[in-house]
């Protein structure tokens, strides 16, 4: 029986093929070497943040509250400042924007209107418009990050030195972060900066 060649085509894909395979072993390997290197970077960058986030939030601050300060000028140069900051988490946005309108203190909310194509007429007279004319449309209703931290800060006194804090509170004026609704979470935090 006559013994069967392989065409030369085939013949000459066969050695490119086995390189082809070999070449994607080494990369995949590759690859998971390298995700494995990115992953203990991510870990290491992580545990670095929380490291600098101790020394700043807690270490710096509480070693400068202990002795009466929130500012000093070493004598390298550096000056080491502790300012007082806060941190809100609201749970119940409508309960939120009640109280702020019950407050008449709603302008701090920022409205905004999403439409598809549409020709509109003055923004006055947007809502009117659009219900009159039967135009579908979303509204998206929020305070800004910013501004609901500002809006924290002014209520709970964030930032005023202790005198003027406890006279806010006494008077009713200001309000503990233990006091405010269950609606929203407030607690402060201290942050450190540091100039050369």
């Amino acid at each position: 029986m006559e013994q069967q060649t392989m065409p030369s085509f085939l013949q000459e894909d066969k050695p490119k093929q086995s390189d082809v395979l070999v070449q994607l072993m080494e990369l995949a390997n590759a690859q998971l070497q390298q995700e494995a290197y990115v992953k203990q970077l991510s870990d290491e960058l992580d545990k670095a943040k929380g490291t600098l986030n101790k020394i700043s939030s807690e270490e710096i601050p509480n070693l400068l509250r202990s002795h009466g300060l929130s500012r000093i000028k070493l004598a390298n140069g550096m000056e080491v400042t502790v300012k007082e900051d806060i941190n809100v988490t609201i749970k119940d946005e409508q309960r939120f924007f009640k109280y702020l309108e019950e407050n008449k203190q709603a302008d701090i909310i920022k409205t905004t209107v999403f439409l598809g194509r549409q020709e509109t007429e003055d923004l006055a007279s947007l809502h009117k418009f659009m219900r009159e004319n039967g135009i579908e449309y979303e509204e998206d209703t929020k305070v800004n990050s910013q501004t609901l931290k500002k809006y924290f800060r002014d209520k709970c006194g964030i930032g005023l030195d202790d005198t003027e804090r406890v006279y806010g509170y006494q008077t009713g004026k200001l309000t503990p972060p233990s006091s405010l609704p269950d609606w929203c979470t407030v607690f402060t935090i201290a942050t450190t900066k540091i100039k050369k």
